[in-house]
């Protein structure tokens, strides 16, 4: 059987050097302040003005890289050089270019970040880099349930999110086509990187602590950051981790990423000689030819949850190994790591009242070819051996319910162990690992722990939308102020101390292979091993 994905891959340094230097003490003390809090911060980006929320400065729309288009399409980013004067910083930037419902949004100007803070002052507080969701190709670090007012202010901590480049604008490798400066593929993840040393280089002046960095994020920001865990080039500017819902990600070989780029081209009436054509195009026809290749099943081959088109490759050079390669022979184990998944991941995929029907109306039939050749698992012949062991675990779950169950167990619980296991292997005893069994949900649609739903309870935005739909997953769910509280406090507590133990949870111990210790968190949050036996279910594959 099938289970799961590949893993993922590292990128080189940037040629033109990303920032250096010590941000600046601030120069103006703004009404209503705390003592040593400033109304104007002098950055290396510049002098920002932001504004304040009940207690909380927020500045958004910081430029941290030049804009990314024309010449520097593809290539690795260019820090922002200041243009003078003081910068409104009181409203999101453009996320990077995508298509979605609304047609084509965003732009190449993209590599923006937001900062919440409890004070400007010098208090040192942890920082908390949040990094979004939405795979390799959508969203952006200003949706709504993003938002860090409310985990800056109860939990007395910095909280940063960021947008950097997507789809191919991000992620297209032209290293064999064009070579030269496009030998450093990932530009994506080299975006990360910058947006990191921006941190470490101003974040004292927010009251934040550049020697206490945390990066978090679910998804395709769990999967960010599985990557930045095994790149060289991210070494130093982070000192504590939180994938959620993304471990291990998608990877592919420098090969099977210049293929693509080879049928990229032609879908474009292109070749090899005319491959500089692409940094003079409009943006909207590279991103069409991405949708297009993905609809005719010509992505590479790089395992589950790349979204569809470009993904990040092992280039030998910024990502010279596979994560799960990396974190075995002990790269980043000085990092405490928290890994986890939520218990109904793909249940977000039928929200509201239709795709409730759907899954309620599944019969065995459905749900055994789903699983024996599925989007999240391909079971083959073990199928039938899989369903009936988590039957006796759920006995009364419709069929629907029980199959997104098992989806969950045999790629996105699956592949958090896995990166779990990697890292105690690797000498990283600092390792937690988490299961959000909540079920919330929305009035009329499913109710359960689906993907994603752990990010509005640990920021406390139970009334925003999500990356991954426009409703509120918690509106009018019993409990759900409880369990936000429990978890932006234990996420934070994490990123203070590297130990996510705290008054509000019984005590948790890291993980070890052997019994796969697993904190569920829930209104009564208790540990578990290796929980709903999934070991015997799916071994360790």
């Amino acid at each position: 059987m099938t289970i799961g994905s590949t893993l993922p891959s590292l990128l080189p340094l940037d040629r033109r050097g990303f920032l250096a230097g010590a941000a600046a003490m601030a120069v103006a003390t703004g009404a209503g302040a705390r003592p040593g809090d400033s109304g104007v911060i002098d950055t290396t980006s510049g002098k920002l003005r932001g504004a304040g929320d009940g207690g909380v400065r927020i500045f958004k729309g910081i430029p941290y890289g030049e804009p990314t288009g024309g010449a520097a399409r593809f290539l690795p980013p260019s820090a922002y050089a200041p243009r003078g004067g003081v910068r409104d910083a009181t409203a999101f930037g453009p996320s990077c270019a995508q298509l979605g419902s609304r047609g084509l949004t965003g732009g190449e100007d993209c590599l923006v970040l937001n900062v919440w803070t409890p004070g400007t002052d010098a208090a040192k507080r942890p920082v908390m880099v949040y990094i979004h969701g939405g795979g390799f190709r959508t969203s952006s670090g200003s949706v709504p349930s993003n938002d860090g007012t409310h985990l800056a202010r109860t939990e007395d901590v910095v909280v940063v999110s960021l947008n950097h480049r997507l789809g191919p604008l991000g992620y297209l490798y032209l290293g064999d086509i064009l070579g030269g400066d496009y030998e450093a593929g990932n530009a994506g993840n080299l975006d990360l990187v910058l947006a990191l040393q921006w941190v470490r280089d101003n974040i004292a002046s927010f009251g934040g602590d550049p020697g206490n960095v945390t990066v978090f994020g679910v998804s395709g920001g769990g999967k960010k950051i599985s990557h930045l865990l095994a790149m060289p080039a991210a070494e130093g500017l982070f000192h504590r981790a939180i994938v959620m819902s993304g471990a291990l990600s998608t990877a592919i070989e420098r090969q099977a990423a210049s293929d693509y780029g080879d049928r990229f081209l032609a879908h474009l009436g292109l070749d090899r000689s005319r491959a500089h054509e692409l940094t003079a195009m409009p943006v909207e026809p590279l991103l069409t030819a991405v949708a297009a290749l993905t609809r005719a099943g010509q992505d590479p081959e790089g395992g589950y949850g790349g979204g569809g088109g470009p993904q990040p490759l092992v280039d030998g050079v910024t990502l010279p190994r596979h994560p799960g390669e990396a974190l075995a022979a002990g790269m980043s184990r000085a990092i405490p790591v928290m890994i986890g998944s939520t218990l109904d991941e793909p249940i977000a995929g039928y929200q509201g009242p239709e795709g409730l029907k759907t899954l309620e109306a599944m019969t065995m039939e459905a749900v055994r070819a789903r699983l024996a050749d599925g989007p999240f698992v391909r079971l083959g012949d073990q199928t039938d051996a899989v369903i009936a062991h988590y039957r006796k675990v759920w006995p009364d779950l419709s069929l629907g319910a029980l199959m997104v169950r098992i989806e969950t167990a045999g790629s996105w619980r699956l592949l958090s162990n896995l990166l779990a296991d990697h890292r105690v292997a690797g000498g990283g005893e600092d390792t937690w690992v988490y299961i959000l069994t909540f079920a919330g949900g929305t009035p009329g649609g499913p109710r359960g722990a689906g993907h994603g739903t752990d990010v509005p309870l640990v920021m406390g935005n139970l009334d925003r939308a999500t990356d991954f739909g426009p409703n509120p997953w918690f509106a009018g769910s019993e409990g759900a102020p409880a369990v936000s509280r429990m978890m932006g406090r234990t996420w934070a507590q994490f990123a203070r101390g590297g130990d996510p133990a705290n008054d509000l949870l019984p005590p948790w111990p890291a993980y070890t292979a052997a019994r796969r210790e697993t904190m569920m968190l829930d209104v009564q949050p208790h540990v578990a091993l290796d929980p709903f036996g999934d070991r015997a279910a799916f071994g360790d594959a």
